[in-house]
């Protein structure tokens, strides 16, 4: 401490700064400076006084504690309600005249554990506002007394929250999960776009498995591959316009003979199943409302045990057919006809008894007659008159 009037007698001088004794005081220049050690201490502006046997004098402000530093922090991370250890230099021994500051955050509750290098401290809870503003990586500083150190270290605020990016609440401050995602999504195994993760169901998001139709058209194969492209997109053309789906969702798979027998599958729509759309076609089929440009024999599909056969499968009888089933009608009729009259005449010529109406005759009467006479050629006992020893030719 420079000044005037310190004299030279070590003894007779004393020195108080910021009302606190400063021990050792030594006269390092006569009257002119002097040395003596200050207690730890905080803040700035401090008066300093001195006594030269007995005369006081007083330098308003003139000393200054040193500025606080930190040089860590533990955890780095740590959620609202927490507390976390903070060391440096220069912090004092009074905890209510340190202010620690996490960033936006101020650190309360605090308490020297270790005088002027390490304070505890309790981390706020500030939940809802780091949700919305930024609370990762944060520097550190310490106000002590009115001096306020230089931003040091880093901090995160530990914030509970969904981490998946795939959630719809999804928080990108989040620096832990806590279970709250929820993730929209097909939760049906059985679709082709199930989501193992997803909690929330939103059934337009699952697509099924295609159905798969085998249709046997009457088409002779080389025509078919003749001309395969026209053939086929005729075909997607006219199944899509029957089912009502688009033409993408009708995709042919294959083809073989047997006729030519055309593999293909439906594609599946939220909006238009194509279970649904299976099944209208089957329903088509069975009541022959379903109509291509090709005649469709039969059609197998995973619903059906057999395959469903059209009407134009089933057999026909054609117009020469029906003539010819008339014609042979009509010729063993008349056959017929003509072997009745040649057994009346038989009988009426062999001296059988003439009825009133000829219609009533019985042929098999006069066969079982015929035979109990061996057929001789005698007829009389037919009609009950005798005709003894006349033989009548046949």
């Amino acid at each position: 401490m420079a000044g005037t009037g310190f004299g030279e007698n070590d003894d007779i001088v004393h020195v108080r700064v910021g009302g606190n004794s400063c021990s050792g005081v030594s006269i390092t220049a006569k009257d002119e400076e002097l040395q003596c050690v200050v207690d730890p201490g905080t803040g700035a502006s401090k008066d300093v006084s001195v006594w030269v046997a007995g005369q006081e004098t007083v330098a308003s402000g003139l000393f200054g504690h040193g500025v606080p530093t930190v040089t860590n922090i533990a955890p780095t991370l740590m959620q609202g309600g927490g507390t976390v250890t903070i060391s440096g230099t220069n912090f004092g021994t009074d905890g209510e005249a340190i202010t620690p500051s996490l960033g936006t955050l101020t650190c309360q509750k605090v308490v020297v554990s270790e005088p002027h290098a390490r304070i505890e401290c309790e981390v706020p809870l500030r939940d809802d506002f780091c949700k919305k503003t930024d609370c990762q990586d944060m520097q550190i500083t310490m106000d002590v007394a009115g001096l306020k150190s230089e931003p040091s270290q880093n901090f995160t605020y530990a914030l509970p929250g969904c981490m998946d990016t795939d959630a719809r609440n999804f928080n990108d401050l989040a620096t832990e999960d806590d279970g709250s995602c929820i993730v929209i999504g097909c939760t049906d195994v059985l679709a082709e776009t199930y989501v193992a993760k997803a909690n929330e169901n939103d059934q337009t998001m699952c697509i099924y498995p295609p159905k798969k139709v085998e249709m046997k058209i009457e088409m002779d194969f080389e025509e078919y591959q003749k001309d395969k492209v026209r053939v086929e997109k005729t075909f997607v053309s006219d199944v899509s316009r029957e089912l009502g789906v688009e033409e993408e969702r009708i995709v042919i798979t294959g083809a073989k003979e047997g006729s030519v027998i055309f593999s293909f599958i439906i594609l599946d729509d939220p909006n238009n199943r194509a279970e649904k759309v299976l099944e209208r076609m089957e329903e088509n089929l069975m009541t022959n409302n379903f109509s291509i440009s090709y005649t469709v024999l039969e059609v197998k599909t995973p619903n059906q045990s057999e395959a469903i056969k059209t009407k134009a499968a089933e057999p026909r009888v054609n117009t020469t057919s029906i003539i010819a089933v008339g014609a042979c009608t009509g010729a063993i009729l008349l056959w017929a006809i003509f072997w009745r009259q040649t057994i009346k005449c038989v009988a009426t010529c062999g001296g059988c008894r003439k009825m009133d109406n000829a219609d009533i005759f019985e042929e098999e009467d006069f066969m079982e007659r015929g035979r109990q006479r061996k057929m001789k050629g005698d007829f009389s006992s037919l009609d009950g008159t005798p005709n003894p020893g006349k033989v009548m030719p046949v």
